[in-house]
């Protein structure tokens, strides 16, 4: 197991997953080679979805100045404001929050100049070393700046990505931890991703009564052929039901179509979200 003991705790300074190739391009100017690098730290639990308690921070190694959130506001409300740790005393893995852990007195927590911001003034300002922290302060965000602007470890994993990509033929995924001095390899797998990279063709003059959704970030590559029926349950009118009875016979109706329309060819839309594990449908959030 890769970390340090902190006092009763056992965690490393930071861990992740990163990817040969990038199918979560936030910006156009990155390209599927460029990678991605999904980062928490302590234990890697955290990294693979977005919580209520913040989100893993992106870094595409090929273009680490591109960052997902271009503000400081979007960089503090997304950062994370919880560490996964191991109880050394109740033998449990246990969730802490940032601020109370850096506040526990003689915690040695390596690394910290290295995964801290200090966040005053509307502004992120680097950590000049982790003994310059003061842990009674609550304006210390996980930004990782410092790893990804100050040290070789993105052009390691870079490399990393590169090598195996190249000895194993294919796209990998990885997921790793650090101590604070080393960075170890802890699994490689092939990366589930398309082969044909190519956009299909979508019309540009569509009328606005008949555009159902449309972004322009944050959408994976992805592709779903024969597709015969669309559902769609058109969000402001649901929001202006206030009869709950309305609200069961629309799902009950949603059930309906759900069981009568054939198995992997039809797209359910609506607000929030519908269907679960046993569906076979290609259910969409709005």
């Amino acid at each position: 197991v890769v970390g340090t003991r902190v006092g009763p705790y056992f965690l490393p300074a930071f861990s992740g997953v990163a990817q040969s190739t990038n199918e979560m391009r936030w910006v156009s100017s990155l390209d599927r080679e460029d990678g991605l690098i999904r980062l928490v730290p302590g234990l890697g639990r955290r990294e693979t979805g977005r919580t209520g308690e913040g989100h893993p921070v992106w870094v595409a190694p090929g273009r680490p100045d591109l960052k997902v959130n271009d503000t400081v506001e979007a960089t503090v409300r997304y950062a994370p404001r919880q560490v996964d740790v191991i109880n050394l005393e109740t033998r449990a893995r246990e969730t802490l929050d940032i601020q109370e852990l850096l506040k526990r007195p003689g915690l040695d927590i390596p690394f910290l100049d290295q995964i801290l911001s200090h966040h005053q003034e509307g502004r992120l300002d680097p950590v000049p070393s982790s003994a310059s922290i003061d842990c009674d302060q609550n304006d210390y965000v996980v930004t990782f700046d410092g790893l990804i602007a100050g040290s070789p470890f993105i052009l390691k994993m870079r490399n990393l990505l590169k090598t195996l990509e190249r000895d194993l033929g294919m796209p990998m995924e990885i997921e790793f931890a650090s101590n604070g001095n080393r960075l170890y390899l802890l699994q490689c797998r092939p990366q589930t991703y398309i082969r044909d990279n190519r956009p299909s063709p979508i019309p540009r003059d569509i009328p606005k009564d008949r555009l159902l959704f449309s972004t322009h970030r944050y959408v994976n590559n992805g592709r779903i052929s024969d597709i015969t029926h669309v559902v769609y349950i058109d969000p402001e009118s649901y929001a202006g039901m206030d009869d709950r009875s309305q609200r069961e016979s629309l799902i009950q109706a949603v059930g309906k179509l759900n069981a009568l329309l054939p198995k992997r060819q039809f797209i359910l839309m609506g607000p929030g979200k519908w269907g679960g594990l046993k569906d076979k449908s290609c259910s969409i959030t709005v």
